[in-house]
């Protein structure tokens, strides 16, 4: 990339061409107010809040979208800079209402930033009383907080669906859902909004009551992949005990146990291996079912492929179904007085709960998912903190041998299996690479008996679709295809924090975690749990990928 400087505020700063002012500012630590810029959309110039003058050029200049080039002169801050801006945020704030108590952006608000950062008092909204949208158990959009930034559409288009519409109504812009569309619960709109209009659908009221009825048992099943996500919001460091501290804490709300959905995962990689020794046979890559936004997606845009999809439910679906069986079955639980929980950074998980398909006899094998943000918001009220609950465990149940840190490790482990089944040797190493043109994507591949069985891992629908694209193509690209439909994956889930900063994936925070006796012992449960499933109809869908 080519070098170029430019000055803002007097300070010279070297860049790269290409960059916007905005980009530019904001890694050398000038801030400039801005309510709809995000860095993984193109700029929309709707606030009109990130104003900058340019030295040679008449007017006010959006930041967001000017390029910076060799010599340039910015200024950040002036009188006439500060008038529009005020004027402005003015406009913004008469239509947006001010429930600020229920919504999920009140920590980190955007809004609330650029009142300050612009020195202004509140302004009263004027009434509005437009319809709140539920989009089915998933997620509600409230468009009395819209400010017609237009991120959700933007985003909505990027993912393939175009579920979100621009339409003209008394001379306005109105943000409506499709009549005509389906909505896969991805949450990306959720999670590009700075407004706060849009939010998951409430669960955690429902569990708070089940948790206090002592006579109800209640099971909480998590992965490493949220608490990483979560972890910096609650402690500095999360390591063994603040996961045991976590895990306490639920039990002490009045959980019974605590599970690591690491052993679902499991047993669905054993059985998902059969799925592609089928698939090879058959001449048919198949795509795993790990993601209900991606097999909603399927289901509703690209129906062609839904033979290609695996039957095998999703891993949180079966290890509640396989744990719910089992003590119902086993150790005699009452299974009117039996719920499992999810914790997910997911919305699509609330609507993937309760299709049919995912259900034993009419019952849910999953009662609830509360996502990571409905989590956040429990240990907050309930005033978390570590250091009270380090004690105790009895009730942990973690998976040992495999605690999944991301998508490549799972399906590492399946290809590991899948060729020792087909070759009887074991495989010593996998790499992974990009695919050339296609973000998000990456792939590897193992030769056995001389056939190379080729295997792709995408993050994001933009990504996903044109993979499959290429199938379509040529139906043998490849064998094995992983889709999480949220850009980023799992970490940039709808169901996770606003504005999650990067992760660190390096460390394994599971490390040494299963040491002691009691998790051994707790581990030999588990192993009784999975030997009872196998004989059990959990893991595969009863009618495949038919939403009954």
């Amino acid at each position: 990339m080519e070098n170029i400087r430019i000055t803002i505020n007097g300070k010279d700063i070297d860049c790269f061409k290409g960059e916007t002012v905005m980009e530019i500012a904001r890694k050398n630590g000038i801030d400039i107010p801005g309510i709809c810029y995000c860095k993984d959309l193109k700029p929309e110039t709707s606030c009109r809040l990130c104003l900058v003058e340019i030295k040679g050029k008449d007017g006010l200049h959006t930041s967001c979208d000017t390029v910076a080039e060799d010599g340039m002169e910015v200024i950040t801050d002036s009188e006439d800079i500060s008038k529009v801006r005020k004027i402005n945020l003015e406009l913004i704030l008469s239509k947006h209402s001010k429930s600020c108590g229920s919504c999920r952006r009140v920590k980190n608000c955007k809004i609330v930033k650029a009142i300050k950062d612009c020195g202004m008092l509140n302004i009263n909204p004027e009434s509005s009383d437009k319809p709140i949208h539920q989009f089915g158990p998933a997620m509600t959009f409230d468009p009395n907080k819209c400010i017609n930034c237009n991120n959700c559409i933007q985003v909505c288009n990027n993912q393939g669906v175009g579920y979100l519409e621009l339409k003209k109504e008394d001379g306005f812009s109105r943000i409506c859902p499709s009549k005509t569309k389906d909505c896969i619960y991805c949450g990306q709109c959720l999670t590009h909004c700075p407004s706060g209009a849009f939010k998951e659908v409430d669960s955690l009221s429902e569990v708070e009551a089940l948790l206090k009825d002592k006579d109800n048992h209640v099971v909480f099943q998590f992965s490493s992949t949220l608490i990483k996500s979560i972890g910096k919001e609650i402690s500095p460091v999360w390591n063994k005990e603040s996961i045991e501290a976590f895990s306490n804490f639920l039990i002490h709300l009045g959980a019974k146990m605590v599970f690591d959905t690491s052993f679902g995962v499991d047993m669905v990689i054993r059985k998902e291996i059969k799925e592609v020794v089928r698939g090879i046979e058959e001449d048919r890559c198949i795509f795993t079912s790990h993601c209900p936004s991606w097999i909603k997606y399927i289901e509703s845009y690209e129906p062609e492929f839904i033979p290609n999809l695996s039957r095998i439910r999703s891993p949180h679906i079966v290890s509640g179904g396989v744990v719910k069986d089992y003590l119902i079955e086993e150790q005699h639980v009452d299974p009117e007085r039996l719920f499992v929980i999810s914790i997910a950074p997911c919305i699509s998980k609330k609507d993937e709960i309760i299709l049919e398909e995912n259900r034993i006899e009419g019952v849910r094998m999953v009662d609830y998912v509360l996502t990571t943000n409905e989590l956040h918001a429990l240990l907050k009220k309930n005033k978390f903190n570590i250091d009270n609950y380090k004690k105790g465990r009895k009730d942990i149940y973690i998976k040992e041998s495999h605690s999944y840190d991301s998508n490549e490790e799972m399906i590492m482990s399946g290809l590991s299996t899948l060729y020792k089944e087909l070759s009887g040797k074991e495989l010593n190493s996998l790499e992974f690479k990009r695919i050339k043109g296609i973000n998000g994507a990456i792939e590897t591949s193992v030769m056995i008996h001389g056939r190379s069985i080729r295997l792709a891992i995408v993050y994001g629908l933009e990504g996903a679709r044109r993979i499959l694209e290429l199938l379509k193509d040529d139906p043998l690209t490849y064998q094995y295809l992983e889709v999480m439909a949220c850009p980023g994956g799992c970490l940039r889930g709808g169901g996770q924090l606003p504005e999650v900063g990067d992760m660190d994936f390096s460390n394994n925070i599971f490390a040494n975690f299963y040491e002691d006796k009691v998790l051994k012992n707790n581990n030999l449960f588990v192993d009784d749990i999975i030997g009872f499933a196998e004989d059990k109809d959990i893991i595969f869908k009863k009618d495949g990928n038919k939403r009954i």
